[in-house]
């Protein structure tokens, strides 16, 4: 199985979703970045997450990006190929 450029987390506020932790290990195994889209009002919130697994994480690529489509961030972060979950 070849690796996607992108793998996109959607997060929402309020919802449990994955833990930070298996978030990155999937995103490790299929992608090249992960990129995660909030879409949530309380960017404190979301930046949590973020930062929950980027102190696990010294050499992986994440991204975060609020209120961004999934088509708008794959153009920006030059993602030819990607894969979406839902967490």
């Amino acid at each position: 199985m070849e690796k996607k450029d992108c793998l996109f987390a959607l997060v929402e506020c309020g919802k449990g979703g994955l833990n930070p932790l298996e978030l990155l290990r999937q995103a490790r195994i299929k992608s090249r970045k992960l990129v995660i889209l909030g879409n949530c009002g309380d960017t404190a919130a979301m930046l949590t997450t973020v930062r929950a697994i980027a102190s696990e994480n010294m050499d992986f690529p994440i991204r975060f990006y609020q209120g961004v489509g999934v088509d708008e961030a794959a153009r920006l972060e030059r993602c030819q190929s990607y894969e979406l979950i839902n967490s």
